[in-house]
């Protein structure tokens, strides 16, 4: 496949654009007389290097196929011109100049050029394939920084160009990934999708497989609620004897438990951050600690009315808001201990659209009377 891009760069190359012809460049032509044309290429013999095929032959701006009345012939979108001539180079101009302004990483020109993203990305990763990914299509990239719990760092805009940095920055931070080429980090981010992500239009929670899919963070809007719902609740131990004797696969069950802690941290921030400036207060005091640090004892750290400095401890769930029971660590307890401006926000509902968050004022200093702290784990150390 590399040796076939280098051939394609030598076909076809950036300065020799604007003088391409109809018929060289023209997808739809391979099967009348066997032109091997620049958007054939693109799609299918450089298909291994990014798929772009599925979609309209519109996106190529001028494309040879059949009409309405069945018939072959000369096809432009017509937000490139009303005639062919001029939709042909205006085209041709759009790629050159898009072309020119990737080799000079000219970021804003390439978010307003008016070429459709897949072709726009296979073209941006074709010719520089150190500089570029070749996933451009801006739903598919919300859903892995989705995945990776990316989506609350603050993006320029959903430009597929900005969405792309952000999941080349991911790269970067990474001891292991930073070494590899931009194809190899497609063919991972593409795995781990393939591998872990439910491709279908509702959300999915597999505890057992590890399995989730979360909406995009733009689309989700927490709730704080100061009741929980006890009608027709039982006790979460008399509901254990009903449960399945099935063998359960606990790693990747941590796994996805670890995804929801991260995106209740994720919600929080969401929701703090509205928080903070609907009440004028400074929002650089919203830290995420547990993203530099996940022994501090808690998770974010915020601000009071009063200025004081409040510390969270993020507990996420996709249950329902209706019991108070969560996991706590070593180091949260001890810190919880010696902390009287110390919160616990339960996440209820995590993987949805419309999270609920209640906050609980820390119930260890002093510890209040029905609290009950339950040891359930235990560090063992063997010198031989």
């Amino acid at each position: 496949m590399y040796e076939l891009r280098k051939e394609f760069i030598s076909l076809f190359p950036i300065e020799d654009i604007k003088e391409i012809d109809l018929n060289r460049y023209v997808h739809g032509r391979r099967y009348v007389d066997g032109i091997e044309s620049f958007c054939y290429w693109l799609e299918h013999k450089l298909t291994l290097l990014g798929k772009i095929g599925g979609s309209q032959n519109k996106q190529y701006g001028v494309y040879f196929a059949s009409g309405k009345n069945g018939k072959k012939d000369y096809h432009a979108s017509f937000k490139y011109g009303e005639s062919l001539e001029t939709a042909f180079g205006n085209v041709k101009n759009e790629i050159y100049v898009l072309l020119k302004a990737g080799e000079k990483k000219q970021l804003e020109v390439i978010a307003q050029s008016q070429i459709a993203n897949k072709f726009k990305g296979k073209l941006l990763s074709t010719y520089f394939p150190d500089t570029y990914l070749s996933i451009f299509e801006p739903e598919y990239l919300n859903d892995i920084i989705t995945h990776f719990n990316l989506d609350f760092n603050f993006i320029k805009s959903n430009e597929p160009i900005y969405l792309q940095l952000l999941l080349l920055e991911f790269k970067e931070s990474s001891n292991e990934m930073r070494n590899w080429s931009l194809d190899e980090y497609s063919v991972f981010l593409n795995n781990e999708m393939l591998e872990n992500y439910d491709d279908k239009n509702q959300i999915e929670i597999d505890d057992e497989n590890g399995n989730v899919k979360f909406p995009s963070l733009e689309t989700v809007i927490p709730d704080f609620i100061t009741e929980l719902n006890t009608i027709g609740k039982t006790n979460s131990k008399e509901n254990e004897k009903g449960k399945s004797n099935k063998k359960i696969n606990w790693v990747k069950r941590q796994k996805a438990l670890s995804r929801y802690g991260s995106r209740g941290e994720l919600i929080v921030l969401k929701a703090e951050q509205q928080w903070i400036i609907e009440n004028s207060l400074n929002l650089k005091k919203l830290i995420h600690i547990a993203d530099k640090d996940d022994t501090a004892g808690y998770d974010i750290e915020s601000i009071n009315l009063d200025n004081s400095t409040k510390y969270i401890e993020v507990k996420a769930t996709t249950c329902k808001a209706e019991n108070i029971e969560f996991y706590l660590s070593a180091s949260e307890l001890k810190f919880a201990k010696k902390c009287l401006s110390y919160f616990i926000y339960l996440v209820f509902e995590v993987h949805t659209k419309n999270p609920k968050i209640f906050k609980l004022l820390n119930p260890f200093y002093p510890e209040k009377s029905g609290t009950e702290i339950e040891p359930i784990n235990y560090f063992v150390k063997i010198n031989q």
